[in-house]
């Protein structure tokens, strides 16, 4: 980059400045300056392809944040140069692998299909995302409550529960509690210090702003009062809970 520098300092010719770029392109700051350079002389089609290049570089490479980079300024090169087609592929190639599940993109994709055509296109974009990815926000984004409850209620813990309870009570109250009550159970299989059983009254103590939620969290305390009564600790944070909630 120094060397670089220099030739701009220099005045160098084109030329000689392009020479060195190619021969240097493996260093994204002058991957980055090439791309600059090209757009002042308004040449899109040479900074497009260097982008390109360079995002199937990071990827051989396993260089996930360049990859994310390029392609998003892919995204404003094609959106700049008015290249719909390829805007919108490059869109759709970063909400299912680059950046997968990327609610942003996911909006902004949304928009560029009509409202009747969008749910068949959402489907063939569901099927093409890597499965760790979070389905969960765009089944919030697209009012699918069904799906988004299927999702929650199959991931391990309560943060998918949690994060999108306020959408899902209204309808879905019983399964949300359903859930607590199978978390707040493995959690009470397991033997802990004085933390753990506080985590869990924590639990005990949202369930009992569900309809029902109160009988079934006395329910569970009479039910581990029994099952777990060599747990002097835990015993004693239930009646903790007990003498604040019941």
């Amino acid at each position: 980059m120094y060397h670089l520098k220099t030739l701009v300092k220099l005045e160098s010719s084109d030329d000689e400045i392009e020479d060195f770029c190619r021969a240097h392109i493996r260093y994204d700051g002058v991957r980055q300056y090439y791309v600059d350079f090209s757009l002042q002389l308004e040449n899109y089609d040479r900074a497009i392809q260097i982008l390109v290049n360079g995002r199937k570089c990071g990827q051989i490479d396993g260089l996930r944040g360049l990859v994310q980079k390029y392609s998003r300024q892919l995204l404003t090169l094609y959106k700049r140069s008015e290249r719909p087609e390829a805007y919108r592929q490059e869109l759709w190639d970063f909400v299912t692998t680059y950046s997968p599940a990327d609610l942003e993109a996911y909006q902004e994709l949304k928009t560029l299909y009509p409202a009747a055509d969008w749910p068949a296109e959402r489907e063939k974009l569901l099927a093409a995302l890597p499965k760790h990815a979070n389905v969960a926000q765009f089944y919030a984004e697209d009012h699918l409550y069904q799906e988004l409850l299927q999702t929650v209620l199959a991931q391990r813990g309560l943060i998918g529960v949690q994060t999108y309870e306020k959408l899902l009570t209204p309808k879905f109250s019983r399964q949300l509690l359903q859930k607590y009550v199978a978390v707040a159970q493995q959690m009470a299989e397991q033997t802990g210090d004085r933390q753990h059983y506080r985590d869990i009254v924590k639990i005990l103590n949202k369930m009992t702003t569900f309809p029902m939620g109160m009988s079934t969290v006395d329910h569970l305390i009479q039910e581990w009062r029994v099952k777990y009564a060599r747990r002097p600790a835990m015993l004693d944070e239930l009646k903790r809970f007990d003498g604040s909630q019941m």
